[in-house]
């Protein structure tokens, strides 16, 4: 494998550079000078879409998306400097990752030009948030034994089930979700098929939506449960049967995703060793926590190595 930068690399890397030194210090300059983390839900989500709407007036918001619709048709590699950039900086985050990164691509992939049109400009500028329902209670780590059933009447699916560990669902106003299409698919040993993908407005009547609070009082996870809701049928995301499909182009972008995680871990690394340097240096000689920020970087240098390996594939393909 080659992680060597070419020239288009660079030149992405650079021109991103040149951006943010020109739009992140004025935005910064207009916001409290705090910490999204401290921030209550409602303010930091209001930060983030207002950066969000910036960078996407730079076509910085969906790098990955293709030009036509706004993005730079970004490779892989190209991706992962562009989180690894914005680590760099610092920047603040954005409104709508579950719908930049992961169910913008599939909408291209697979909508109509009329589910394109109607659901892409929200996600870009951030205006309306979205989230993804895949897991359930039953499934465990085997997604495709959901059981939630989408029954087709008419040109409506009847749904009925229970989702879990959904994120930001309590904020979304739309939601990518696998429904099982086919109730006879996991009893004919064919769990993989009768699986279908449907974009669903989550005040839709009959989904109730319940955070889950965890020990730090946050409430990001939610239980979504369907109580024959009904789905219009211009809302299936492709072809009935197809959800398997579309889940698995989904995890691809979410996996390049995980880089820029990687990335914010690194760089949140340096800047506790900056501000310990600053303010307490004498605590940077005790071995044991010389030993434990030598562990933790070693960690994340390993997540990283196999996060380029997993996409050394796709990066080839681009190429």
């Amino acid at each position: 494998m080659d992680f060597a930068l070419s020239p288009e690399d660079e030149r992405f890397r650079d021109d991103l550079r040149t951006w943010l030194d020109e739009n992140l210090p004025p935005f910064l300059a207009g916001e409290e000078p705090i910490e999204d983390s401290a921030m209550s839900a409602e303010t930091a989500q209001h930060r983030r879409a207002k950066w969000q709407r910036l960078l996407h007036e730079g076509r910085w918001a969906a790098v990955h998306w293709p030009e036509e619709y706004g993005g730079r048709a970004a490779t892989a590699m190209q991706r992962i400097i562009y989180s690894e950039v914005m680590a760099e900086y610092r920047t603040p985050g954005i409104a709508n990752p579950n719908g930049l990164w992961q169910i913008g691509p599939m909408i291209i992939a697979w909508g109509s030009e009329e589910q394109k049109a109607r659901w892409l400009p929200s996600i870009l500028d951030g205006s309306e948030h979205w989230c993804q329902g895949f897991s359930e209670p039953d499934a465990g780590n085997d997604l495709a034994n959901l059981r939630t059933t989408a029954i087709r009447t008419g040109d409506t699916y009847v749904v009925n089930g229970q989702k879990i560990w959904i994120s930001t669902a309590h904020l979304a106003s739309w939601g990518l979700f696998l429904l099982r299409t086919d109730p006879t698919a996991i009893e004919r040993g064919a769990k993989h098929e009768g699986i279908t993908a449907f974009i669903v407005d989550m005040r839709t009547p009959g989904i109730d939506v319940r955070p889950i609070r965890d020990m730090t009082g946050e409430e990001m996870f939610n239980e979504v449960f369907f109580e024959d809701a009904r789905i219009p049928l211009d809302s299936r995301l492709g072809g009935e049967g197809e959800g398997w499909l579309v889940a698995m182009g989904t995890l691809g972008h979410e996996r390049v995703g995980i880089a820029g995680q990687i990335s914010s871990l690194a760089a949140d690394l340096r800047a506790m060793v900056m501000a310990a340097r600053s303010v307490n240096p004498a605590a940077l000689e005790d071995p044991s926590i010389r030993d434990r920020l030598a562990r933790a970087w070693t960690d994340i240098e390993l997540a990283r190595l196999l996060t380029l390996r997993a996409l050394s594939k796709i990066i080839k393909g681009e190429k």
